[in-house]
Order: C-alpha cells, then structure tokens, then sequence
C-alpha cells in the first residue's frame, strides 16, 4: 500500500481483507451472512477511531501554527492538510453514499434485531455495482475510478512535499491482484466483478468499509508526516521512572553526595507492539 514498513493498524486491516476474501470464496450460509456482517461492523467501527485520529492530527496542526506565532510555512502546512482531509471526505462519502444506496437496494435498514431484511440478496447488488456488460458500466467502475483518481492525488501530494512515500492502487482487475492473478478462474475478473459479482449485500458492505479503512490509513501516514513539520506530532510514552543519574559510582562517609534525579520515558513503537504479540 504504501513505502515503509507497515503499522499494526494496517496490518489489521490487511488481515481482515483476506479473511473477507476466504469468506468470500465460500458458499454463502447463514453463518457465513452473520460473519460478514459482524466484519463490517467492526470495520466501521475501526474506521470511526481512525476518522477521529485524522481529525485530531489536524487540530494538533493548527494548535501548533498557534504556538508558532502562525509562521509563513507553517500556515501552508495547515492549509494543504486540510485539503487532504477535503479530498478524503470526498471518497468517504461516496462510499457512504454507495452504501445506503446498496441497503435500500436490497431491503433496507436494519430491523430491530440489527439485522438487514436483505443481508442475504446478491441479486440488487450486482444491478447497481456491475450493471451489464461484464460489470463495465455499474457503479463499482465509478468506485474504481475515485479510488485511482485518489491514489494519484495522494502520490502527487506526497510528491509536492518531498516525502517518501508511494501509494499503489486498491482497486486492481484480477490480471492485476496478487492474489488472484495466477488463480484461472478469476484473473480475467474486472474489480467489480472480483468484489461484487455474487456478493451478498452484507459482504458487498463489508468491502466498502475495507476501501474505507485503507483510505484512511493512507491520510493518517500523510497527515503524521505534516504535522511532524510543525512540531505537532504526539508522541506516545509506554512507560515511566525515575531515574537517579549520580556524578560518582560509590559515596563514603562524610562525603558530599550529588545526583541529577529525572523522570524516563520509555516510548511506545510498533517494533515494541510486534515483540509483545
């Protein structure tokens, strides 16, 4: 997705991807339905905690061109943040809209169970997201279409401010996906086809949620960077001691005794989570 070694947020989201993919290739049960659904929810859930994290960066920004007396560069690095996070709520809210547009499509809200009456219909999601054609007029071509157009916004934004970074598509054809590119049965697939053809609505959903969280953990990898620029970066403290830092090894008696005394802290890095897990 990106250069770097990946965070474990976006390790998360990876797996949850695959595991939408394994279900995906299963015969379609009740189970499965209730799986799918419990899938996207925690999605959602993750996307919501990460929206908050994005939308924190930027207020950490500008507090900081505050405290800087508002500084000519600091003052553009606030303002090009806020159009990423204009550009993302754009894709965010296309995906919502796409959505809705597929829960009413199929039967509706959900009931009073949390349940939706057509978790189960794969029929009204293939009419709006493949339409006819081999799935080359419906809208998960559109979707397809705001994603890459995203990708090469993020890239050329990456690119304006001298960083590292280059993000790649997250919606391939199958001829382009790994893991279906040597499979015969798929690699001829277009991406809508791949991620909608057959597709229970609470699957197709859970598909939404998994573009949704690889966007946003895309924005948060650029925002950090950019508030990293004026000193706004939060730097999380895993642990805290005292510690005594004495100008001599031994004291004997009657001898005069100096030390600097200091709080430690010891930071928490991903490298740390991995060891723990």
């Amino acid at each position: 997705m990106a250069g770097g070694k990946e965070t474990p947020r976006q390790k998360m989201v990876g797996l949850m991807y695959l595991v939408l993919l394994a279900l995906l290739a299963l015969q379609v049960s009740s189970a499965i339905i209730s799986k799918f659904q419990f899938l996207n929810e925690s999605l959602e859930m993750s996307n919501l905690n990460a929206e908050n994290l994005n939308f924190d960066a930027i207020k950490r920004i500008e507090g900081a061109v505050v405290k800087n007396k508002n500084a000519k560069e600091d003052v553009l690095v606030l303002e090009q943040s806020k159009a990423l996070r204009k550009k993302t709520n754009e894709v965010k809210t296309y995906l919502a809209e796409l959505k809705k547009q597929l829960i009413l499509k199929a039967g509706g809200v959900k009931d009073e169970n949390g349940n939706y009456p057509g978790a189960s219909e794969e029929e009204p999601i293939a009419q709006v997201m493949l339409g006819s054609g081999e799935g080359k007029n419906g809208k998960g071509q559109i979707l397809k279409k705001h994603l890459n157009e995203y990708i090469q916004y993020l890239n050329k934004f990456s690119k304006s401010q001298k960083l590292e970074e280059k993000f790649t598509s997250i919606a391939l054809d199958g001829k382009e996906d790994p893991i279906f590119m040597n499979d015969p049965e798929q690699k001829n697939k277009s991406f809508s086809q791949l991620n909608f053809e057959s597709t229970p609505l609470v699957a197709a959903l859970a598909v939404l949620s998994e573009k949704e969280a690889q966007v946003l953990s895309m924005e948060s990898l650029l925002l950090n960077k950019m508030a990293m620029r004026v000193g706004a970066i939060n730097i999380p403290v895993d642990k805290v001691r005292p510690v005594v830092n004495s100008s001599t090894s031994y004291v004997v008696a009657g001898m005069e005794y100096q030390a600097d005394m200091f709080m430690a802290c010891l930071l928490y890095t991903s490298d740390a989570a991995d060891e723990e897990d």
